[in-house]
């Protein structure tokens, strides 16, 4: 006998949520929407938000963009308190967030392209134009003596 499908989340089991509209102590449960696609300037936001310097970071808008549209994961829903906060609540093991459970994620994610990004010798080089810029000080300096 087989037993019964384990899910990848390390055994956490899809539970039943209430529908939406339900009242949680003090708080609704919000309806389950589908994303809406962000405007180019809430994806502008949401990425200086996570850390981007735009317009540097300007090819990892995607990221940000993929952040404001991800679904949430299973067992989480949001909720709004008395207060019009709106929070995230899992139903499985009662943890809430006031950030999408997802943004964690895709911070994650901004910084490992971004670290690609620079090891690919992307025109970001901060750190190397620094170090050029103060040899080149103390280049001027020998120079003026």
């Amino acid at each position: 006998g087989l037993g019964p499908p384990h899910s990848p989340e390390g055994g956490a089991e899809e539970v039943e949520i209430p529908p939406a509209g339900t009242m949680v102590g003090s708080s609704t449960i919000l309806p389950k929407e589908a994303p809406k696609e962000p405007t180019p300037q809430e994806v502008e936001e949401y990425g200086e938000w996570m850390g981007m310097e735009l317009p540097k970071d300007q090819p990892l808008l995607w990221v940000a963009r993929a952040a404001l549209v991800a679904e949430l994961p299973p067992n989480w829903r949001a909720c709004e308190d008395e207060n019009g906060g709106v929070y995230y609540f899992n139903f499985a093991t009662g943890e809430s967030l006031w950030d999408h459970p997802m943004d964690e994620h895709y911070k994650e994610l901004f910084r490992s392209e971004k670290r690609k990004l620079e090891v690919e010798g992307a025109p970001s080089g901060t750190v190397a134009r620094a170090k050029k810029e103060k040899k080149e000080r103390k280049g001027k300096k020998e120079a003026e003596e």
